[in-house]
């Protein structure tokens, strides 16, 4: 439903209201966005001790608790210390309220990525407000939980985007040469946001009485590397491995198991994949 929303309501859109839009929730998912791109992705798993979600829940929330209230001063305490620099330079928006969707954890419990969902207005609508999804990371150090976030940056201090170079900094509502950090020169349009990334197939087809895999390529034309997660709840016996990253310009290969449980599968399920940061909705058919 979420995704759908945002996505009917930028289908009626102008691309100029969509490039608006867009920008908003760049402006928060690229403070938030807290993948190291040099770094390898580690393994993340939902599974983990009680004890050890509350912990990273709460400190979650008194972050997203204080971008609510415009205390953005007050959250540069629960961002690591190397990563500050950046934060306090970088465009925040103030959000009307958060959910937090997931939390998934690496095997030492160190490490983990949250999905969180920002209530956040859109002025071109009126001031609508939207539910963006913002990925983030978080690592356990000195005894509590820190958001990390640092974009790869390239040698002219810009950052690399899916859309392209952008540049951050205290000005970032004036015009400047090039694109900016959310961004004010050229932007994406609607087309080429819908163009960035696809799929070689979006139906498949499995027997439900027995096991069998299928793999589908996904493409990446967008200027910098994207991510895919899944959204929702799986069929019962599909897990779907995902690639760390879709690097710019290269493919990635997405595979579909399938393990017969005690009532097989019958008729048409669906799988859906979020492509972030540009929250992209990829939707696969399988047919048992």
């Amino acid at each position: 439903m979420l995704r759908k929303r945002l996505t009917d309501i930028i289908i009626g859109m102008s691309n100029k209201n969509c490039v608006v839009l867009i920008r908003g929730a760049l402006a928060l998912a690229f403070v938030f966005c807290a993948a190291a791109a040099e770094e390898a992705e580690p393994q993340y798993s939902a599974s983990a001790p009680d004890a050890v979600k509350e912990s990273l829940a709460a400190r979650v929330r008194t972050f997203y608790e204080l971008f609510q209230v415009g205390k953005f001063r007050d959250a540069e305490a629960i961002v690591a210390e190397k990563a500050r620099d950046g934060f306090y330079n970088s465009r925040k928006s103030r959000i009307y309220g958060f959910d937090v969707k997931s939390l998934q954890f690496t095997e030492d419990f160190h490490s983990a990525k949250v999905l969180v969902t920002c209530k956040m207005t859109v002025p071109m609508l009126g001031g609508k407000l939207l539910d963006i999804p913002v990925n983030s990371r978080w690592r356990w150090e000195n005894g509590d939980w820190f958001i990390h976030f640092g974009p790869r940056k390239n040698p002219d201090g810009s950052i690399q985007t899916p859309f392209g170079p952008m540049k951050g900094g205290p000005n970032v509502g004036a015009a400047q040469s090039g694109a900016s950090f959310p961004g004010v020169g050229a932007g994406p349009t609607l087309e080429s946001l819908q163009n960035m990334v696809s799929a070689d197939r979006t139906e498949l087809r499995m027997s439900g009485g027995e096991p069998g895999e299928e793999t589908i390529s996904v493409s990446n034309r967008a200027a910098g590397p994207l991510t895919l997660s899944t959204r929702g709840r799986l069929p019962p016996g599909v897990r779907v491995v995902l690639p760390e990253r879709v690097e710019a310009g290269a493919e990635g290969e997405v595979r579909f198991v399938y393990t017969p449980g005690e009532e097989p599968l019958a008729g048409r399920h669906s799988v859906e994949l979020i492509v972030l940061p540009i929250n992209r909705l990829l939707k696969i058919s399988i047919d048992f």
